[in-house]
């Protein structure tokens, strides 16, 4: 029996962790972005330790390797720890920390199948009860 293939709109950092789960248990998924290939989101995030360690479990990925790729400063070794009594950070977790998100969103993205310049126009149900999207490029996926 063949696995299904799914289909995301959307490849934010939601898309692409919904994306990244399916992969890690065998099933494909394409993912369809409006926005252009290029970086776009050049910012750091605060990523806490209830939101990340459930995705690094997830997918089965090493906590020090992951902040050593998507840390603000990982490209000097640093794994992007907030001094929160000098920032004067309120509710953050002990183990939170900065992420670049162009990064963050690059880790993610990693054996995905992201269709740039795809923006969604309609959904259609078909006859056969599956769905058709239609995209603005004149493309269409089931």
């Amino acid at each position: 029996m063949t696995q299904p293939s799914i289909s995301i709109v959307g490849a934010g950092i939601c898309g692409l962790t919904l994306g990244r789960c399916l992969l890690q248990r065998g099933i494909q998924a394409t993912l369809y972005e409006t926005a252009s290939q290029r970086p776009r989101n050049a910012y750091a995030i605060t990523l806490q330790p209830s939101s990340y360690r459930p995705l690094l479990s997830a997918l089965n990925i090493d906590e020090s390797a992951f902040k050593s790729r998507v840390a603000v400063d990982a490209s000097i070794g640093g794994s992007g720890n907030i001094n929160t009594k000098a920032y004067g950070y309120r509710n953050l977790e002990p183990a939170s920390f900065r992420a670049d998100r162009s990064e963050f969103e690059s880790f993610l993205r990693e054996k995905l199948d992201v269709r740039w310049e795809h923006t969604l126009e309609r959904i259609e149900q078909e006859a056969n009860g599956k769905y058709l999207l239609s995209f603005a490029n004149g493309q269409a996926a089931t």
